[in-house]
Order: C-alpha cells, then structure tokens, then sequence
C-alpha cells in the first residue's frame, strides 16, 4: 500500500465543478469514504509521496441510487444470460451523461465481459437500464457504478454495489 504526506496547504477540490472544498489531512479525514482520485509525486524513492491534489465527487449534483439486479444478487448464472441492472439517476450535466456498471472480483476488473449498448441520459431525473453477461467463467464480488459527462473527461459520480454472482456453464 502507498504512503501519502499529506501538507495543510493540501487542497482538496471538488470534481464536478474544480471548486478547493478544502485543504490538509483534518479535512481529508472528513472524505475520505467520498475520494475518488488522489494525484501525488514521489520526490525520492525511498520517501514518502506528497499529495498534490484530492479530488472527491460533489454527489449533491450527480446521483445513481434505487440500484436493483435481475436474477438478484447470490445466483449462479449460465453463459451469455444476461444480468440486468436497473437504476434512478439525477445530473444537472446540461449535455447528458453516460452511466456504466463495471463488474468486479476484489479490486479487479473481471475480464471479458459484454456489455449492453450505452446509451445518453439527459439532465434532470430518471430511470435507466442496462447489463452485462460473460461467455466464459466469472466470478463477481462488487459491481463499480460510474457515471461520466459525455465525452468522458470528467467522472461525476461513482459507487461500489456489493453483489455476487458465477457465471458457469449449463
């Protein structure tokens, strides 16, 4: 696991809107369930990095919630069947967003899978869909929700379901 230094003068902004919401370690304390990325260099090899920014979603303006799986969670599942995922969402992104559920087996990408075709979901609230399946065996401990601006420069929000499921042959 890295080691981090993290100074007072550490600011710690904001995704969605580049805004410091913070500075130093005390605050960080406060986030640190909400961080999504921390940027660092490492000045010498054998010292310590020094973060040099932590960025933390603004959740209050972008939202996946109400997430619901289809077989439900703890189920064996054949080859190329299908499990769905279905979810309410809030952006004031004017331009849209793309939401993507990504399945995981520990702090891993589970490799190989197919996904369903991802579609544009505008600003406002609503409903979406979507779901992902394997042709060969797969385990899959947690699923990571990511919804990002359009053109993918930007992650406004992010969350990890914890789920389980194997895909197996019939």
């Amino acid at each position: 696991m890295e080691s981090f230094y993290i100074e007072a003068s550490t600011p710690i902004r904001a995704a969605t809107t580049d805004t410091v919401i913070g500075r130093g370690p005390e605050e960080m304390k406060k986030l640190i369930g909400r961080m999504v990325s921390i940027v660092y260099t490492r000045l010498e090899l054998d010292r310590d990095a020094t973060v040099q920014e932590i960025v933390v979603p603004d959740n209050r303006r972008h939202l996946v919630s109400d997430v619901t799986f289809d077989p439900p969670s703890g189920r064996r599942v054949l080859y190329n069947q299908k499990v769905s995922i279905s979810f309410s969402y809030a952006t004031r992104e004017q331009g849209g967003v793309h939401i993507f559920v990504t399945p995981f087996f520990g702090d891993t990408e589970t490799p190989n899978p197919i996904y369903g075709t991802p579609r544009v979901y505008p600003a406002g609230k609503g409903t979406g869909a979507t779901w992902f399946t394997f042709v060969e065996g797969a385990n899959i401990d947690r699923v990571r929700i990511r919804m990002y601006t359009i053109n993918h420069d930007r992650i406004l929000f992010e969350d990890f379901v914890p789920v389980r499921y194997t895909f197996r042959p019939q």
